[in-house]
């Protein structure tokens, strides 16, 4: 208690006399990185996340570090939690201990003194990360307790306006089934649904991950008409999912919070939805698996769009960042700070390049302006030059035009290949 006692008169103290800022981490499953219109939706379907992109810096370019699980969301959320990057993870999803890592997101704002809360989905593992919050709840998907989460932690909200906490908070949704209340699916008409990128029955060639569960959940070969269906459903249940933050968020402004409160709104990972004839997150396409949304908003915020090369274990040592938490709570930590980048202090992170893998058969290199992805099982490499082609529709892995920026990124992801 004296320890915790200290570190929170420390951090008061190096915060100019005032508490240090409230955290709220908010991950929603399987949501597309194009989900607001300020990332290119064509229509305004998630009204509270509008307004929450209204006051925030927006990554544009954001991605997690890829998965050597089909569940790629169990990567996200360890290296979420842990800061570190996909190499420091264990190749077995239940070897993922807490007390394997020197420093933990729960555990170093626990030392700061924080109540923490964590409320998520039952399958949102590894569970034993969980365990390091003051207040944990995993709860089975469904309709019900999707609202039960944001009840909760608006309840949590609520009940903790004298001290700083940290809340981390893991819908389930848009996840399939994608779950919804009937007036929601009633709202959002297959026909109404944009067609996918580069729509096609099948992907082109074997990109090593086709037959895995997500790619099942359509008869095959794909029909633009089934993947509309499943695009509605999925805006639907992404819509619910968003009512449900809507609680959260008016919680946060009815008890006077909203201005002492960083704010991180991710999704663990991207979902094809029929793009380039995928429909799931095992691939390193832009809208497929790795590429996410990412916001932050809150004090000294400054709402942006930014193209840095934002990734999910960069959430531990930002918000570690904006609580001025001390060096040795985040020993370890790989990820870097995106506050400065948020606060519009810099322009950009010292990290040149952005890496993602999916198990042994998909490893990609971005600078921001181009991206390789090389699948080694077929020897297959594209080569896309994001300004001009954003949706990666052609590949110029083989034009002489390109051939020197091909030799760049493949040395780069050579050399990064070579720490995994």
């Amino acid at each position: 208690m004296l320890r915790t006692s200290f570190y929170l008169l420390l951090c008061t103290i190096i915060h100019g006399g005032e508490a240090p800022p409230n955290i709220l981490i908010i991950v929603a499953d399987d949501l597309r990185p194009d989900c607001i219109t300020l990332t290119g939706a064509k229509v305004a379907r998630l009204p509270n996340l509008e307004q929450l992109a209204i006051r925030s810096c927006i990554f544009t370019k954001a991605s997690l570090q890829g998965s050597t699980y089909p569940a790629v969301c169990v990567a996200s959320r360890a290296m979420l939690l842990t800061g570190r990057g996909v190499a420091r993870l264990p190749a077995n999803t239940k070897e993922i201990r807490a007390i394997d890592f020197s420093s933990t997101l729960p555990r170093a704002f626990q030392s700061l003194g924080y109540t923490t809360f964590h409320t998520g989905k039952n399958e949102s593992r590894p569970t034993n990360l969980y365990t390091e919050f003051t207040q944990t709840q995993i709860l089975p998907r469904s309709v019900e307790t999707e609202a039960k989460h944001g009840a909760d932690v608006a309840k949590f909200i609520s009940a903790h306006t004298d001290k700083p906490w940290l809340a981390y908070v893991e819908f389930a949704l848009p996840h399939d089934p994608q779950d919804a209340p009937e007036s929601f699916y009633e709202r959002f008409k297959p026909a109404d649904m944009e067609e996918p990128i580069d729509f096609r029955p099948e992907h082109a060639f074997n990109n090593g991950e086709l037959k895995v569960r997500d790619e099942l959940t359509l008869p095959r070969p794909l029909t633009l008409d089934s993947v509309k269906g499943k695009r509605a459903r999925y805006w639907a249940s992404a819509a619910w999912m968003d009512q449900q933050l809507g609680v959260v968020l008016s919680a946060l402004k009815t008890s006077g919070q909203e201005n002492r409160t960083l704010i991180i709104f991710i999704g663990d990972n991207g979902l094809s939805l029929g793009d380039h004839g995928l429909l799931g997150k095992q691939n390193l396409y832009a809208f497929g698996g790795m590429h996410i949304p990412f916001l932050v908003a809150g004090p000294g915020i400054k709402p942006q769009k930014s193209e840095a090369l934002a990734q999910v274990h960069d959430i531990f040592p930002t918000v570690a960042d904006a609580a001025k938490c001390p060096s040795n709570l985040t020993q370890g930590v790989e990820g870097l700070s995106l506050l400065p980048v948020a606060q519009g202090t810099q322009s950009q992170l010292a990290r040149t390049y952005a890496f993602s893998r999916y198990r042994n058969v998909q490893f990609s290199v971005t600078g921001g302006h181009w991206k390789l992805i090389y699948y080694p099982e077929v020897n297959i490499t594209q080569l896309f030059n994001l300004q001009a082609d954003p949706t990666e529709l052609h590949n110029l892995a083989d034009e002489s035009s390109a051939q020197l920026i091909r030799t760049i990124l493949e040395g780069e992801l050579a050399h990064w290949r070579k720490s995994l």
